[in-house]
C-alpha cells in the first residue's frame, strides 16, 4: 500500500508522540502511530501508484499550494477492523477539502486500487494517534487519561508527501513543501 500525506513537524511531531506514550504507558496492547510512522494525516491510501506522474502532480500541487492551519477537534475513539483506533479529529476546512480535492482528481488516471473510504464524500481527516486490540474495560482507562489534557490545536500544513509504503516502518516518504 502506498499513500498521500501531510506530515508533521516539529512540535506538532512532538506532541502526537508524547499522546502515545502515555497511552502505552497506560494500555501495553496499543501501538502508537507514531512510533511506526512519522505523525501525519492522509489525504489517500491506494494500491500503487505510478511514480514518475505522482511526484510530478504531487510537485504541481504543493508549488501551488499555500501554508494554511487546520484545527483539531479533540481526541476521538472508535471501534474498527483492527480493534481501537484512538485519533485526533481534524476540522475539515475549506482550504482542507480544496487540497484534497485536487489530489483526489489528480490521482484518478495514476492511482490503482484507490480507497474509496479516503474519496470526497466518505474521507474523515484525522490524525491516528494509537490503535490495537484491547480490552473493553481498558477503554475507560484511555477515554479517562485523554479528558485530562486540551488536545483542540491549531497546525500548520505544509507539505505533501508519497509514502512508498505503509505497512513498512522504515518507509521512504518523498516530500513536497508548498510554494
Amino acid at each position: 500500500m502506498q499513500s498521500i500525506v501531510t506530515a508533521f513537524d516539529k512540535p506538532w511531531r512532538e506532541r502526537v508522540d508524547e499522546i502515545w506514550g502515555e497511552l502505552k504507558a497506560v494500555v501495553a496492547e496499543l501501538k502508537g502511530a507514531a512510533v511506526e510512522t512519522r505523525p501525519h494525516f492522509t489525504y489517500q491510501v491506494a494500491e500503487s501508484y505510478d511514480p514518475t506522474r505522482l511526484r510530478n502532480a504531487l510537485a504541481g500541487i504543493a508549488a501551488g499550494a499555500l501554508k494554511f492551519e487546520i484545527k483539531t477537534t479533540g481526541v476521538e475513539l472508535f471501534h474498527g477492523n483492527d480493534g481501537l483506533i484512538v485519533y485526533l479529529a481534524l476540522a475539515p476546512s475549506d482550504a482542507l477539502r480544496a487540497l484534497h480535492r485536487r489530489i483526489w482528481e489528480a490521482t484518478q488516471r495514476i492511482a490503482d486500487g484507490r480507497k474509496p473510504v479516503y474519496a470526497e464524500t466518505t474521507w474523515v481527516p484525522h490524525i491516528t494517534v494509537a490503535s490495537g486490540q484491547i480490552a473493553e474495560e481498558q477503554v475507560a482507562l484511555v477515554s479517562e487519561l485523554l479528558v485530562r489534557k486540551e488536545h483542540r490545536w491549531t497546525m500548520p500544513v505544509t507539505n505533501l508527501c508519497y509514502v512508498l509504503d505503509t505497512t513498512a516502518v522504515n518507509s521512504d516518504w518523498i516530500r513536497f513543501n508548498f510554494g
